[in-house]
């Protein structure tokens, strides 16, 4: 959790505004939580190309505890978490709060009140697929009598926690990313669902990056691409699709879930994995 002021929120009143429509506020920063390859969760801060729609929510009163909590829908395996925060004078504030629930993430949240900062040291990392990156995030306002300014959250879902690759994938022609702009996009390749199946990585973003590589070092596979192309892809990003798949900066193909996370989809299945162009992956969203 990070003060809203760190992040230049709209004012009190809009965000008030946005609770109670059950709408979402822009933000040009966002922040992750992930677990690096290292086993060490990491906060990052994105700045993105275009501005991201953050929901907004009211906590409510827990009357039990005296805090004020709001709590987040179950997700995959994931159960429903709540979160809870204190002003710095209520009963147990110096106590450590944790998230409800038996959930699977070996942090703890202790008492902030308002008085949390960001930390000294950063590291800084440039990154030009920032619009591919997976944001959990929300907004929490508080009523006037608590005493608690707006707090922006940043929680771990199912793509930012470790998982093990599994899947067949399918066999592709010699026009693989051909199958990206149209229907359900291209598969994931056998021969790169058998490199990485059993793997182990600490988020989908991690497994994302080895993909990539991976087609990258596949003889077959890495001819179908530019020069250029592939040595994005040596360093785990993915190629630049045709020009008129772009969309905006959005000029990168995209891994896409068929089923959902949300909904339960696997997260490193990579038979419920498609690659798509941006247009088609904008497109496949709206038709859900």
């Amino acid at each position: 959790m990070m003060p809203g002021d760190a992040f230049g929120l709209p004012d009190t009143a809009a965000l008030n505004k946005a609770a109670d429509q059950k709408t979402s506020v822009s933000m040009p920063v966002r922040g992750r939580l992930v677990m690096n390859d290292s086993g060490i969760l990491d906060v990052q801060l994105v700045k993105t190309n275009t501005a991201g729609a953050v929901k907004v929510a009211r906590a409510v009163l827990d009357k039990e505890t005296g805090y004020w909590g709001y709590t987040l829908p179950a997700v995959a395996d994931v159960p429903a978490q709540t979160i809870f925060v204190s002003t710095a004078d209520a009963l147990g504030a110096n106590g450590p709060l944790t998230l409800s629930g038996p959930v699977p993430l070996p942090e703890r949240i202790l008492h902030t009140g308002d008085q949390i900062s960001a930390p000294q040291a950063t590291d800084k990392t440039v990154t030009p697929v920032a619009d591919d990156l997976d944001f959990d995030d929300i907004i929490l306002v508080f009523p006037p009598e608590s005493g608690l300014k707006p707090l922006y959250v940043m929680y771990r879902s199912p793509r930012n926690m470790p998982g093990t690759v599994s899947g067949k994938g399918q066999n592709v022609g010699n026009n693989w990313m051909g199958g990206a702009s149209t229907g359900d996009g291209a598969p994931v390749p056998s021969q790169i669902a058998d490199k990485l199946r059993g793997k182990t990585f600490g988020s989908f973003d991690s497994s994302r990056r080895a993909f990539w590589k991976a087609v990258a070092d596949d003889s077959a596979l890495s001819k179908q691409f530019s020069e250029a192309d592939i040595n994005q892809m040596k360093a785990g990003r993915a190629p630049t699709a045709d020009f008129l798949e772009s969309v905006g900066k959005r000029v990168k193909i995209e891994l896409h879930h068929e089923k959902e996370i949300s909904q339960g989809g696997a997260v490193m299945d990579v038979d419920n994995i498609k690659a798509l162009t941006p247009k088609n992956h904008i497109e496949t969203h709206k038709g859900k």
